[in-house]
C-alpha cells in the first residue's frame, strides 16, 4: 500500500488518543517521532503508553518535551509522579508532588488539582503514613467528592476496615448519581473480598465492576461515532 502522509497518521493518533488507546500512539511515536512534534497532546498520550508499558524513563523522557508549556504543567506533573513510582525513586517522586499541589493549591477549578490530591493521598497510603493520607482527603471532598470516595475506600482497603468498606458500598448503591470512579471502587472492593476468602462476594464486585466498564464502552462508542460523523 502507498505510504500515508503525515495529516492522515495523525487524524488516526487523534482518533487513538480519543479512545485512550494510548500503547498505539506510544508505538507509533517508537515509529515516527516526527509525528509528534508540536503535538502535546499526542506526547501526552504516547507519555501515558509508556507508563502502561512500564517503560518508565521513556514517559519521562516524553514528558520532558513539554516543560516549557504551562498549560500541560498538571499533566507533565501528574504523570511524571507516576513514573517515578514505578522506578521506586521516592525523592524524585515527593520533589514532583510537593510541584504539583503547590500548583493545585493555585488551580483549585482544573479537574487535575483533584488528581493531584488523590496521588498524593495514594503515595501516603503506600508509605503507611495513615495519618497524613486521610488527612490529605479533606482537599479532595473540597473539590472532587467522586475522588474523596475513592481514596477513602482504597484507604479502608488498606487499613482492613471491613465495616466502613461495607458503609461505602451502601453508600454506592443508594446514591441517585452515578460515580465515575464506581468501577474503581467495586475492584477495590473485589480484592479485599477476595483476600479475606469470600469468594462468591468477590464474583459478584467483579461483575458489577464490568456492568459499570461496560456503560463506560458504550458511551465511547457513541462519541466515537459521533466523532466520524463529524459532530
Amino acid at each position: 500500500p502507498a505510504p500515508q502522509p503525515p495529516e492522515v497518521k495523525r487524524l488516526r493518533l487523534n482518533l487513538n488518543l480519543k479512545r485512550g488507546e494510548y500503547e498505539r500512539i506510544y508505538e507509533a511515536y517508537q515509529r515516527d517521532a516526527s509525528l509528534f512534534q508540536g503535538e502535546s497532546e499526542l506526547i501526552l498520550g504516547a507519555s501515558q503508553g509508556a507508563l502502561a508499558l512500564k517503560a518508565y524513563d521513556e514517559a519521562l523522557g516524553l514528558l520532558s518535551h513539554l516543560h516549557s508549556l504551562e498549560e500541560n504543567k498538571p499533566e507533565q506533573y501528574y504523570f511524571s509522579a507516576l513514573a517515578y513510582w514505578g522506578l521506586k525513586e521516592n525523592e524524585k517522586l515527593e520533589a514532583v508532588l510537593a510541584d504539583a499541589v503547590r500548583w493545585a493549591e493555585q488551580a483549585k477549578d482544573s479537574p487535575w488539582s483533584g488528581r493531584i490530591h488523590l496521588l498524593k493521598v495514594y503515595h501516603h497510603l503506600n508509605q503507611k503514613a495513615y495519618d497524613l493520607a486521610f488527612a490529605g482527603m479533606g482537599d479532595l471532598f473540597d473539590n472532587n467528592t467522586d475522588l474523596a470516595l475513592l481514596a477513602v475506600t482504597w484507604g479502608y482497603f488498606k487499613l482492613g476496615a471491613a465495616g466502613n468498606l461495607f458503609s461505602v458500598l451502601q453508600a454506592l448503591d443508594a446514591s441517585q448519581e452515578q460515580s465515575p470512579y464506581h468501577s474503581q471502587i467495586y475492584r477495590i472492593l473485589s480484592r479485599f473480598l477476595i483476600e479475606e476468602g469470600n469468594l462468591p462476594g468477590a464474583i459478584e464486585m467483579d461483575q458489577r465492576e464490568r456492568n459499570e466498564l461496560r456503560k463506560q464502552m458504550d458511551l465511547l462508542e457513541k462519541e466515537t461515532e459521533m466523532l466520524r460523523r463529524g459532530i
